[in-house]
């Protein structure tokens, strides 16, 4: 709980303005990795109107699916270079908006690889679950999909938590493949005293899908679950 207490003073108390505009920036940024998708659907479909192509059935759902990961990507990169500006900014008071820019620009590539190996962590073992099901014909019963997409949940959840501090420790380290694993380190050796904080973290994302509360988790509860897992992260490295 220290942890989180050391948040609420940092956010509330001390300087809940410098956390506002970092998170207000986040939710400009997410809602660019919904709008950058949709764009690219709207200039395609305008060219392929033109030339005449016909869309066909696979080809809407393969398109679809290109779409959903362009989304994912571009979301799940410039969401952790926010985070990270976020720990820059624990790290360094003060950090201005041409010292933040500089930041992002020199750290976008590195924060993108890290990112697309966590989602192609996901693909795989997601893919692998969802097409031995599907080899073994397990669709056609309502109790079995509902065992692939606990065994699926289950999956991306253990992913994500793997790669939870990889961004927190690129900021401290530098290096790409050294900060996932010393993500791992933390996410399995020392799970007893992380595990918690990343539970209350977890619930604090699912408050997102909750009206008039996702406000509130966006500019207060987020940014102090966040900060509270660097300070778990400070404390066990």
């Amino acid at each position: 709980m220290g942890s989180f207490s050391y948040a609420y003073k940092e956010i509330v108390a001390d300087k809940p303005t410098e956390y506002v505009k970092i998170m207000l920036s986040y939710l400009v940024v997410a809602l660019l990795s919904l709008l950058a998708p949709l764009g690219i659907v709207g200039i395609i479909s305008i060219i392929a109107s033109y030339a005449g192509v016909q869309a066909t059935i696979i080809s809407l759902v393969s398109f679809s699916l290109y779409i959903l990961i362009v989304h994912i990507l571009f979301s799940g990169a410039y969401g952790s270079l926010i985070k990270a500006l976020d720990v820059q900014n624990l790290y360094r008071k003060g950090t201005g908006m041409p010292e933040m820019i500089n930041y992002m620009m020199k750290n976008a590539m590195p924060l993108t690889i890290i990112k697309t190996i966590e989602y192609l962590a996901i693909f795989l073992f997601a893919g692998v679950i969802l097409g031995a099901s599907y080899y073994l014909n397990l669709f056609s019963s309502t109790f079995y999909i509902g065992i692939i997409a606990i065994l699926v949940l289950f999956f991306v959840f253990t992913v994500k938590y793997l790669f939870s501090t990889s961004v927190v420790s690129y900021v401290k380290t530098g290096k790409v493949f050294g900060s996932i694993s010393k993500s791992f380190k933390i996410a399995l050796v020392k799970v007893i005293y992380y595990f918690p904080g990343y539970i209350i973290f977890c619930i604090v994302l699912v408050s997102f899908l909750i009206p008039v509360l996702n406000i509130i988790s966006a500019l207060v509860l987020y940014p102090m679950a966040l900060l509270a897992l660097i300070k778990e992260y400070e404390k066990l490295m």
